[in-house]
């Protein structure tokens, strides 16, 4: 395997997308700030190679320091938002159907019952 390519085997390649991209804006947003990827790494607790990989998308990184660098870049507040319950459509959708689907349970357990 090319030392460039992280472990993305079984990522999907819209993920490994959304991950470049995300590296590519954390160090535009770290260069319009003036921080070098050395403070940035003294800051989040960690190596400027760490800091590195972050900005090349590279999926291996552990979630929290993904975290912190968005916290030191001031940019947090996103984050909350991923997976909410509120904009995820197809999880609403399933609730709906599941809802649905145990109404008609109950109706049919009420109409065997009622002599």
């Amino acid at each position: 395997m090319a030392k460039n390519k992280f472990f993305t085997d079984g990522l999907p390649d819209e993920a490994a997308t959304i991950l470049v991209t995300m590296g590519q804006n954390y160090a535009m947003a770290r260069k319009k700030r003036r921080l070098r990827m050395t403070d940035i790494a003294e800051r989040i607790d960690s190596t400027r190679q760490t800091v590195a990989r972050m900005e090349k998308g590279d999926p291996s990184v552990a979630m929290g320091a993904w975290l912190k660098y968005a916290f030191v870049l001031d940019l947090l507040n996103g984050f909350s938002e991923i997976c909410h319950p509120d904009t995820d459509r197809k999880g609403q959708w399933l609730d709906k159907e599941s809802r649905a689907h145990l109404q008609r349970i109950r109706e049919k357990h009420d109409r065997e019952l009622d002599f």
